[in-house]
């Protein structure tokens, strides 16, 4: 479990940093409304962009946005809709930020832009 919970640390870390490079802003990370959880919420010019993030070390257990399931999908909008109602945006996209952990190679490290609907 506690490398688990290192992998998504470190896989939060570098989605920051890549989407940052990108010219995004950062306002918030792990946000929480009740049980349900953002990884990253920012800002790309006037859009509010929540971002789920997934990791995977190994190629052993497939793409890392595969394992977004419908529900996940569905807790995520739950999620914005507590945000938006507290934030008051109206513009927002939903991301992802997919990252690939192979040994001996540095990670890899993709952005899935409007990534549902």
């Amino acid at each position: 479990m506690a490398q688990n919970i290192q992998k998504g640390k470190a896989g939060e870390e570098l989605a920051i940093a890549m989407l940052r490079k990108k010219g995004y802003t950062i306002e918030h990370t792990n946000w929480r409304s009740s049980h349900l959880e953002i990884d990253i919420i920012a800002k790309q010019n006037n859009t509010t962009v929540f971002v789920e993030v997934k990791a995977r070390v190994g190629d052993d257990a497939g793409m890392p946005e595969r394992a977004i399931t419908k529900q996940k999908i569905k807790n995520l909008q739950q999620a914005a809709d507590a945000y938006m109602q507290i934030f008051e945006t109206d513009k927002i996209r939903f991301d992802v930020v997919a990252i690939m952990f192979l040994q001996g190679q540095a990670p890899d490290v993709y952005h899935i832009e409007d990534a549902f609907f």
